[in-house]
Formats: C-alpha cells, structure tokens, sequence
C-alpha cells in the first residue's frame, strides 16, 4: 500500500524493521481541533496510558480493509462487527475468505458491509476484492493517512 501511495520502499522498511506492535489510544475519537489526532502507541512495559511510554505515531486518518475470516465466524460475529470499526474514517470490506467451508446464504461481505451501515451507523464500502480494495483505499487515503489491513493472513503479501 506504501508503494501506491509514493512512500519509497526505503522508508517502508525502516519502519516495518523498527514495528512492534500497535495498541489504541481512543482520547481523540470524537475528532481534536479542525485536523483529528490518531494517536496509536507502540507496546512498551506497562502503562500503554499517555505517560506510559512507547512512542506515539499520529495519523490524520485511518482506513480500515478487513476480509473477513470463515463463514461460521462471520455469521457468529455479525452483531458485533457492526460496532468494531467505529473510529474508522472508511471501512472497504472484502469478500469472505472460506477456509474449507462452503457458502452459508445470507452470510457475505456484501451482507456485512450492509449490517455496519444500518446496524452501526458507519460508512461500509463492499469492494469485494484485493484489487477494488486497493484501488478503493488509494483514491481515499492521503498524506498523514493510514491504510489498515484486518483479516486474513493473505494481507502479509499485498506489498509484494
């Protein structure tokens, strides 16, 4: 995503070198100022509060691509997905990765994207594919802006 969004593969590197996690900070989810502060601090030992050290990585905003993993789950966790991406600036979901299980009817993407919009109140984009997810997360992401990926481990190989 870095590469489509003109960040040098040098720049990607030392930061994925240097990553060791993410935990959230959710004091500026109602917005901070007229520019919203995303604040996500990197694990250090003990407190992850303000004072608790790790240093913070500041974001203007945070789009979120999730693919969902197996249908049993989906379906199993429907009422709650449409609550988790609640600080997200956009949301671009994917179909569901199977894993060996077969198709259960009313149980998709499409379907959940569907529930976080009326359920959640939250703007979900059903864009089916890797190809339309990138496509739809580059046309909406800017500079300042992270793209995060959630799901399947099929993410680890988008940047290559």
């Amino acid at each position: 995503m870095g590469v489509g969004l003109d960040v040098g593969v040098d720049a990607i590197r030392a930061g994925l070198d240097q990553f060791r996690g993410l935990t959230g900070d959710s004091s500026c989810a109602a917005g901070c100022g007229s520019e919203r502060d995303r604040r996500l601090r990197a694990p250090s030992h003990g407190d992850q509060s303000d004072a608790g050290g790790g240093a913070a990585v500041r974001f203007r905003k945070v789009h979120v691509v999730f693919q969902p993993h197996r249908y049993t789950r989906t379906r199993d966790l429907m009422e709650e997905f449409t609550t988790a991406f609640g600080d997200a600036d956009s949301l671009f979901v994917l179909d569901i990765y199977a894993a060996s299980e077969k198709p259960i009817e009313g149980i998709s993407g499409e379907a959940l994207a569907g529930s976080i919009r009326g359920k959640g109140g939250r703007s979900a984009e059903y864009v089916g594919s890797f190809a339309n997810a990138v496509s739809a997360a580059v046309a909406v992401a800017e500079a300042g802006d992270m793209i995060l990926t959630l799901g399947r481990a099929a993410f680890r190989n988008w940047g290559r």
